[in-house]
Formats: C-alpha cells, sequence, structure tokens
C-alpha cells in the first residue's frame, strides 16, 4: 500500500489554484463537468476530505460522500441561477474544517457531520454553478465530485488511521496557506 500516500501527493500537487473554474473557461459538456472538481486544489482537497471522513465513522461509508453530492448539486442549481456570489474564504475555510476533522478523527456526532459536509458541499457547489456553462457541465461536476469521494474512501480503507489523520492535517495546513496567500 505504499503506493497509495504517493497517488494523493500527486494528485494534490497536480491540482491546479484554488478557482473553481476550468483554464480558458471556454470547455462545456461532460467532460468539462467532469475534470472541474479535480482543477482546483480547494475543491479536490475538500472532496477527498469527505472521503477519508467517512470511512472514520466506521458505518455508513457513503452517507457523507452522498450528502456531500446532494448539497452539491442544490448549490449548483442556485449558482446556476445566479443566486448570490461565491464566498471563496468560506469555501477554502471548509477545507481547513474538514481537514481538521479527518485530523482528529470521530469527533462529532453524525447529523453534525452531515451538517458540516453538507453546507460545505453547498458552498462548493454555488461555485462550481456560477461559473459552469451548462446542465451536462454540472452532471459531470457531481460526476468527478463522487470519483473525489470514492478516491478518498479508497485512501481511507487502504491506508493507517494515523496517516490519515496526517492527510487531515495536511489538507487543513494547505488550505491555511491558501487562506493566507
Amino acid at each position: 500500500m505504499p503506493r497509495l500516500p504517493l497517488l494523493a501527493a500527486v494528485a494534490v500537487l497536480a491540482a491546479g489554484t484554488a478557482e473553481a473554474h476550468a483554464p480558458g473557461g471556454s470547455s462545456f459538456g461532460f467532460a468539462a463537468g467532469l475534470s472541474h472538481p479535480f482543477l482546483g486544489i480547494d475543491h479536490l482537497l475538500a472532496m477527498v476530505a469527505v472521503g477519508l471522513l467517512a470511512v472514520q465513522q466506521q458505518g455508513k461509508v457513503w452517507l457523507l460522500p452522498g450528502a456531500f453530492v446532494a448539497a452539491m448539486a442544490a448549490g449548483l442549481g442556485l449558482g446556476a441561477l445566479g443566486f448570490g456570489m461565491p464566498l471563496e474564504a468560506a469555501i477554502i475555510g471548509s477545507v481547513v474544517l474538514l481537514g481538521a476533522l479527518v485530523a482528529l478523527g470521530r469527533g462529532l456526532p453524525p447529523a453534525a457531520l452531515v451538517t458540516v459536509v453538507a453546507v460545505s458541499a453547498a458552498l462548493h457547489g454555488h461555485a462550481h454553478g456560477l461559473e459552469l456553462p451548462a446542465a451536462s457541465s454540472a452532471v459531470g461536476a457531481l460526476a468527478g465530485t463522487a470519483v473525489l469521494h470514492a478516491i478518498g474512501v479508497g485512501l481511507g480503507l487502504g491506508l493507517k488511521p494515523v496517516a490519515v489523520r496526517t492527510c487531515g492535517a495536511a489538507f487543513a495546513a494547505v488550505a491555511l496557506v491558501l487562506v493566507l496567500a
């Protein structure tokens, strides 16, 4: 299993800046939406963190990722309709919070975790909804999100608990650097 942390590190380093939009902003369709969550380090870290956090709950592993995708879909819809503006600081703050929760392990009751995940997802979805050009892109973004959750779950199942918590601390640290940058 030593390759899993290396693959995770490569994925993190390959991600772009903390932005929800694709470079150039002119691509559209399912494939563009699918790649969308992978292009901003804030989104990538948040979604992988949700997968890691889900594994730490030792139960319904797909509850948190499912809540994230559902709330992200709602946020996407609101963003696509032009409601409000994304709050980049809140989005990055959600990464700090999700990373810290992973670093701490099982610290909150399930209902509180679902709430934190849903609010984070709505923020991320809203940012994507403001920037994605078409409904097919939104479906792709939700699929990309699910893929990142699955990667997080896979990492969570493949790594020792201390390594999972270390990943969470690293995610929170990266997000803090983004806040300060």
